[in-house]
C-alpha cells in the first residue's frame, strides 16, 4: 500500500513538474500577448481593454482610421482594433536604428530613427488584408546623414504632405506628393536641445530646453525661415498649438495657456497643476487629452474658454502614459495610449455630455 502511494505521488509531482515545464515553454513561445478586460478607473473614462507583452516597450504610438501604430525600441508594430474589443496583430517591420519619433498620415507612415535619418514608407493596405504587411519605402526620401529625432506632419489640402524633421544639427523641410514623390528638400542649419516640434499653418514650432520655442515661417518652398522666439518656462516639456493659443505642459507650472498674437510676448491665460509632469498632449475639437508619463494618469480638459480650463475626465492606466492617439469614431473621443508593456484603448463616452455642454456654452458666450 506504501508502495502504491508513493508511486502515485511521485506521479503526481512529476505531472505537476512537467506541467509547470509546459507552462513556461508556451510561455517562452508567445511573450505573454495578454487581454486585460474592460474596467473603470478614475472619473468618466473606460478602459475598454489592454493588450500586454512582457518584451515591449511602447513608448510612441500612431493611429490611423482603425490602424494602430507601436514603436518598440527598434520595431514598429501593426494592429487592427476590432469590434472595439481586441488588437489583432498585422505584423512588424523592423527598423536598424531605434525609432525616435512616428508619424502618420492616410498615405505615408514619417519615422525618424535618430542619428540613422528620416525616413517615409508607403502602406500597402491591400497586403496587408492578404496577412502580409508591406511596408513601401520611398528610397529617394532617405536621408540617412541628416539626424532626426523628432518629427511633425501637416497633411495639404491638395493632398501633399509637408514634413519637418528635426536633428541636433538641422531642421529640414520635405513635400511630399500624393503619389510618394520628393517635391522640396530644404534644410536649414540649427544647433540646440530641441525637444518637441509641431507644425500647423505653414508654420513649424520647435521647443528647445534653452531658447523656449522657435517659429519658423514655411509658407515659402525655398526657404525656412525663423521668424520669432516665444519665451517659455525653463522646465518645459511639450505643446501644442491651434490659431492663436499655445498649450504648454511645465515640469513645475502644469499646463499652461498663452495667448500668441504677439509671439515675443506671449499672455498667461491660465494655469492648471497637474500631479504629475506631463509627456503627451493632444488637441482636438476644444478638448485637450495629457499624459503623465510613467505615473499612468490620462487627464482631459475642456479648453474652450481658454481663460477657465475644466478638467471633465481622468483615468489611470495598466502600465504608464507615454504617448496617445485619438482613434476615429462615430461619437465622442477614443484613444489609444502608448503604457509601456501595454497598449490601451479607452473610450470618453460617459463624458461627453459634460464637454458638449462646456462647448455649447462657449459657442453662446461667442455671440453674444
Amino acid at each position: 500500500m506504501m508502495r502504491r502511494r508513493f508511486f502515485q505521488t511521485t506521479i503526481l509531482l512529476f505531472v505537476i513538474w512537467l506541467g509547470g515545464g509546459i507552462i513556461n515553454i508556451v510561455a517562452a513561445v508567445d511573450p505573454a500577448q495578454t487581454f486585460i478586460p474592460k474596467g473603470k478607473s478614475g472619473k468618466g473614462i473606460t478602459r475598454l481593454f489592454a493588450r500586454a507583452s512582457r518584451t515591449a516597450d511602447y513608448r510612441h504610438i500612431a493611429t490611423c482610421g482603425n490602424r494602430v501604430f507601436v514603436a518598440n525600441d527598434a520595431s514598429l508594430e501593426s494592429f487592427e482594433l476590432v469590434n472595439s474589443d481586441s488588437l489583432r496583430p498585422n505584423g512588424t517591420f523592423r527598423m536598424d536604428a531605434t525609432i525616435e519619433a512616428l508619424e502618420i498620415t492616410d498615405q505615408f507612415l514619417f519615422i525618424a530613427l535618430g542619428k540613422k535619418g528620416f525616413r517615409v514608407y508607403r502602406y500597402d493596405w491591400k497586403s496587408e488584408s492578404y496577412g502580409a504587411p508591406a511596408w513601401v519605402e520611398i528610397s529617394e526620401l532617405i536621408s540617412q546623414s541628416i539626424p532626426a529625432n523628432l518629427l511633425a506632419i501637416e497633411h495639404q489640402t491638395d493632398g501633399t504632405d509637408l514634413a519637418i524633421a528635426v536633428g541636433s544639427q538641422s531642421v529640414d523641410r520635405y513635400a511630399i506628393s500624393k503619389q510618394g514623390q520628393l517635391l522640396t528638400h530644404l534644410s536649414r542649419p540649427f544647433s540646440g536641445s530641441p525637444k518637441t516640434c509641431k507644425i500647423g499653418y505653414h508654420q513649424a514650432y520647435l521647443l528647445d530646453r534653452k531658447k523656449g520655442i522657435l517659429c519658423f515661417d514655411l509658407s515659402k518652398p525655398d526657404s525656412i525661415r525663423l521668424t520669432s522666439t516665444i519665451p517659455t518656462p525653463r522646465n518645459s516639456i511639450t505643446f501644442t498649438t491651434h490659431d492663436s493659443l499655445l498649450y504648454l505642459i511645465d515640469r513645475d507650472d502644469g499646463f499652461q495657456i498663452y495667448r500668441m498674437t504677439d509671439p515675443s510676448h506671449p499672455m498667461l491665460l491660465s494655469s492648471s497643476q497637474l500631479t504629475s509632469p506631463g509627456e503627451a498632449i493632444v488637441l482636438k475639437d476644444s478638448v485637450v487629452f495629457i499624459g503623465t508619463g510613467s505615473s499612468g494618469i490620462v487627464r482631459v480638459f475642456v479648453v474652450a474658454n481658454p481663460a477657465k480650463p475644466v478638467e471633465v475626465g481622468t483615468v489611470e492606466s495598466v502600465g504608464g502614459a507615454y504617448d496617445l492617439s485619438l482613434l476615429t469614431t462615430s461619437f465622442g473621443y477614443r484613444f489609444a495610449l502608448a503604457e509601456g508593456n501595454f497598449i490601451g484603448i479607452y473610450d470618453c463616452a460617459d463624458i461627453m455630455y459634460r464637454i458638449n455642454e462646456l462647448l455649447e456654452e462657449a459657442r453662446l458666450r461667442k455671440k453674444q
